[in-house]
């Protein structure tokens, strides 16, 4: 069994750089980045964020985390839209996690 993949700053930042460039204001982004995870699950290594996840290897070379970055920050994008949109809506229970003020919140489903 191999040593968990360490999450180091620079990986940490280049996912804070990612987020920001997405929309999320840089105090938020730091923020958010700053709780990305490695986790064992069901025998894979799995870089955590917000509830989205993909798999690593160990070590994760800067070439990979490139990926892990664009998939978990396109994901948390879209999460986050959904979540200003339904909280819009009056929804309970879902929390932005950085406004979308150019957003116009859809309504339906079919907006």
């Amino acid at each position: 069994m191999s040593l968990a993949p360490v999450v180091e700053s620079w990986m940490v930042q280049a996912l804070a750089a990612a987020l920001a460039d997405a929309g999320c204001p840089r105090p938020d982004a730091q923020r958010i980045a700053a709780t990305v995870r490695v986790e064992r699950r069901q025998g894979a290594w799995l870089a955590l964020l917000g509830g989205n996840g993909i798999e690593v290897t160990a070590p994760v070379r800067s070439e990979e985390w490139d990926a892990v970055v664009d998939h978990l920050v396109e994901n948390l994008a879209g999460d986050d839209a959904e979540a200003v949109d339904r909280s819009a809506r009056g929804e309970a229970c879902w929390s932005p996690l950085w406004a979308l003020p150019d957003r116009r919140p859809r309504r339906t489903s079919r907006d």
